[in-house]
């Protein structure tokens, strides 16, 4: 859960889009970054100009391709609610190609979620059920080692990540 920033607050208060926006894009505060994506989630509905609307949306799609995961969890989740749900799936789909897993698996929760309760048309759900069964996050096993302080040697462990597919 995204803490709220005061700043953020103040900014999501006064509906100031184009800050929030800006916040997004440019603070090099991650927590920030992720407070400004989910605020601009939750004024969704008062979007009612759709040019405004496609700038948020194309900030947020920009987000989901965060380096920090928090960021790009929270991108991934505001762009659901500002998004139509074809647009949202078109983006999420992308961000299965992303680099890192735990964005890979969040757009996979996304997708799963808005199949089964958003309003897909005909051609988006063929798309879905086409990526029905694809790996979204590789096995992975690496042997890890457990120091303690002072030692020169440590016990060997390990650690393994299963893999994860995609499933409606």
């Amino acid at each position: 859960m995204i803490s709220k920033l005061p700043e953020i607050e103040r900014l999501q208060a006064n509906r100031d889009i184009k800050r929030l926006i800006a916040v997004l894009k440019f603070e090099s505060n991650w927590e920030a970054r992720a407070a400004a994506a989910a605020a601009l989630g939750e004024l969704a509905d008062q979007l009612v100009e759709e040019d405004r609307r496609l700038q948020v949306v194309t900030a947020l799609r920009m987000a989901i391709k965060d380096t920090d995961i928090g960021v790009a969890s929270t991108a991934v989740a505001a762009i659901i609610q500002v998004a139509d749900a074809d647009t949202a799936a078109v983006f999420l789909i992308e961000a299965l190609e992303d680099g890192n897993w735990k964005v890979r698996l969040a757009a996979s929760e996304a997708l799963k979620d808005i199949y089964h309760h958003g309003k897909l048309s005909k051609e988006t759900k063929q798309q879905l059920l086409a990526l029905e069964g694809r790996v979204i996050v590789p096995r992975e096993r690496t042997w890890k080692t457990f120091l303690l302080p002072g030692e020169d040697e440590g016990d060997s462990y390990l650690q393994e990540r299963p893999e994860v597919r995609f499933r409606l």
